[in-house]
């Protein structure tokens, strides 16, 4: 099997979420992190039945390549590797809790807003990289691609989270989530 490269080149510019009122959220697939070499050419989240990926967009901006952008090399390869595993197997369709272990999957942080309970789920699955993301259904929201040398988020890495999701979820109630599918 080849060795996987990233299909970035170019530095993105810095994200900013919080410009507008409006949420993009674009569907990311296997292509947008290896090529199609690397996987036969087929995404494994194109099969029925399957999780589909989302990434939040900002100025027409990939948000999860940009954090991974910013990772040290070593970590960007652990990323790469966590994201080709996060594909395969979201492929299947079966629920994450039988998918992943409990020290690869759970809830990295939990937070109330608006009288509701909201849930941040971590993956970890190669080297230092975290991901955290939000899911409904077979959706799944990739919220922040993190490189994290201990277990707890900081209270900053917390509200950073928060912010995102609530803003998500305000924009969501009043209709204002742009989905993009670029498969």
């Amino acid at each position: 099997m080849p060795t996987p490269r990233f299909l970035w080149k170019k530095k993105l510019s810095p994200v900013h979420l919080y410009d507008n009122m409006t949420t993009i959220i674009r569907r990311i697939t296997l292509k947008d992190f290896v090529q199609p070499i690397v996987y036969c050419g087929r995404c494994p989240t194109e099969a029925e039945g399957s999780f589909q990926v989302y990434t939040l967009v900002d100025n027409n901006v990939n948000t999860t390549i940009v954090d991974i952008q910013k990772l040290e090399n070593k970590d960007k390869e652990s990323a790469l590797k966590t994201y080709i595993k996060i594909f395969q197997r979201v492929g299947t369709g079966e629920p994450l809790k039988d998918m992943f272990d409990g020290t690869q999957y759970h809830q990295g942080h939990n937070f109330s807003y608006k009288g509701n309970p909201i849930s941040i789920w971590r993956l970890w699955l190669a080297g230092d990289i975290r991901v955290y993301f939000i899911f409904q259904d077979k959706n799944i929201l990739i919220l922040k691609t993190l490189a994290k040398r201990k277990d707890d988020l900081s209270q900053a890495e917390k509200k950073h989270l928060e912010d995102i999701v609530k803003k998500f979820i305000d924009c969501q109630k009043n209709n204002q989530v742009h989905i993009e599918d670029k498969s």
